[in-house]
Formats: C-alpha cells, structure tokens, sequence
C-alpha cells in the first residue's frame, strides 16, 4: 500500500500536469494523468514520485525518431508529444519546401507512413493534422506493414548514378 504522509505536489509540477491534460487529445493518457495527480494531491507519494518521473525531461528526437513507452507526459509516445513534435519538424520542413518549390508554391508533398506498431496510425493522423500544407499535400498513407518493407513498397529503388 503506498505510502500516505502528507505529501504534496510542487505548485510547479501541479501546473504543468495540469497545463498538459488540457492539451492532451487522448482522453486515455488524459484521464491516466488526471488519476495520478488526484492520487498525489492526496498524499500519495508513489502517484506523487510517478508524475514527477513522467515530467522530468522531454522526449528527444533522435536517429531513428520518436522512440519510448506508450503512456502520458512528456517522456512518453502519445499524440500530444507527437503533435508538438510534429509541429516544430513540419515547420521546418514547409519552410525548405516553400524553398525548393519556388513559384510552383505547394507543389511538392510530405509523406507521412506508419507502420504495425501500436498506435503507429493514430501517430501519422496527428502528424498529418500538424501540417499547414493543404490537405491532400500532407497525409499519412493508408498501408500498415512492417516499415521495411513498407519503404520497398512506397519508395523506388537506389538511382543509379551513371
């Protein structure tokens, strides 16, 4: 049985779980954060000592994206990081588009595949809805296949350079 010693949650950890399950469009990580903080404004120190695991860092992006456990807050795989991140990644990547596509404004597409991964699609729909291109110029593809052999379905092969 957890321990219940007056404990209390930080007026700033408070605020910013407070702050996400606003944001958050996924009433299942909404209301597993909701629990948790109604459990450490209680005393619970296990709920407690949870939210501030969950809340000590951002996820990062790295060499092969997006990669943890599913659940709520900031550390975890669940739509609201995948919006954020989407949001800033997308950004950038209109902006070297609008570059390349010179007076052909919008010409070029992004892309957006999923695979069999749980949640993967609801990951790409997110993705696509962070877009500002308009629609039909950013959306996640309708196959669901392990990604490898996805790419060899989608994409073409090695040019060759001759």
């Amino acid at each position: 049985m957890p321990e219940t010693t007056n404990v209390t949650v930080k007026d700033e950890l408070r605020s910013t779980v407070r702050r996400w399950i606003q944001l958050d469009p996924d009433p299942a990580t909404r209301g597993e954060l909701s629990s948790l903080l109604t459990r450490a404004e209680g005393s619970d120190t296990e709920a407690a000592d949870q939210l501030a695991r969950l809340f000590a860092g951002r996820l990062a992006f790295g060499t092969a994206g997006l990669r943890a456990e599913l659940g709520p807050g900031p550390l975890r795989m669940n739509r609201l990081v995948v919006r954020q991140t989407a949001a800033g990644l997308l950004r950038h990547a209109e902006e070297k588009l609008a570059e390349a596509d010179g007076d052909a404004a919008g010409a070029r597409r992004i892309v957006i595949g999923y695979d069999a991964r749980h949640q993967s699609d609801e990951f790409a729909a997110e993705t696509a809805r962070s877009s500002r291109r308009p629609a039909g110029r950013s959306t996640p593809s309708t196959d669901r296949a392990p990604l490898p052999c996805w790419l060899v379905r989608c994409w073409s092969g090695t040019p060759r350079w001759v």
